[in-house]
């Protein structure tokens, strides 16, 4: 790179074929898991059954977080949780 001046690779937003190539197998990977997922549950022990659902739910539950300022015309207060329990 010459003087901060790019002079060779990718053009700046072209993807990156071997990521998305990755993600599209993930993709898949996961959407088959998907289907068996309930049965895969349904055979764990109660207590490992429970520590999948806990990690399974940031990715379907949002999260709370608290915000509190004024709006235009009223008090707005908004409410979401990022921590972890």
């Amino acid at each position: 790179m010459a003087n901060g001046i790019k002079t060779g690779g990718r053009k700046a937003g072209t993807p990156n074929k071997a990521t998305a190539a990755i993600k599209e197998v993930l993709a898949d990977i996961v959407s088959a898991e998907l289907e068996t997922i309930k049965g895969t549950l349904a055979i764990l022990p109660p207590q490992e059954c429970i520590q999948a659902l806990i990690k399974l739910l940031p990715y379907v539950v949002p999260k709370k977080v608290e915000m509190k300022g004024q709006g235009l015309q009223n008090d707005i207060e908004i409410t979401l949780d990022l921590g972890r329990a």
